[in-house]
């Protein structure tokens, strides 16, 4: 339960240096987005998230996890992440390609499927390959620690949808039960 409370706590430290670091920022020009630009600011899928392996090895107190296990597990994740940089560019290709079709002054609609179909065999390979890191590790993992890393991920994205929704007065209320 401390773990919760410190991590709401966190959150909303976080989220009010935010704003106050944006309060305080100089007038500048404002920048002409394009489509490059934004591809290029790591947002939407493309950003980094963290992955099932990250997620338990931020709890690795509270799984108990044995000197075996952190061996184990961190391997999978780097591994992972070696193999999904690769991925992660080449799909960031294929969707510039794809948006680059949709805008283009004379609309070709099967090249766009083609792209399109191009973009979600990297997706999927992608996801295939998340199934399988999590496979592994849930492997390693006990049955009941699987069982609380399930808990602690309800919890996880309970708060996210919470703090999503900017609703922190419900997020102080469910820190409290």
């Amino acid at each position: 339960m401390r773990g919760i409370l410190f991590l709401i706590v966190m959150l909303l430290t976080f989220n009010t240096q935010v704003s106050i670091a944006a309060d305080h920022q100089p007038s500048a020009k404002p920048k002409v987005l394009t489509m490059e630009s934004m591809m290029d600011k790591k947002a939407g899928m493309m950003k980094a998230k963290k992955g099932y392996g990250q997620h338990v090895m931020a709890y690795q107190a509270e799984l108990q996890l044995t000197d075996v296990q952190l061996g184990q597990i961190p391997r999978i994740v780097v591994v992972a992440k070696q193999g999904s940089k690769a991925k992660k560019a080449k799909m960031k290709k294929a969707m510039m390609k794809l948006k680059k079709a949709l805008v283009a002054p004379t609309f070709d609609a099967e090249q766009v499927r083609t792209l399109n179909q191009e973009h979600n065999k990297i997706h999927t390979q992608m996801a295939e390959k998340g199934i399988e890191v999590r496979q592994k590790i849930e492997a390693i993992l006990t049955p009941s620690q699987r069982d609380k890393m399930q808990k602690q991920l309800k919890v996880l994205m309970t708060i996210k949808k919470i703090v999503i929704g900017n609703d922190t007065n419900f997020l102080v209320l469910y820190a409290k039960n």
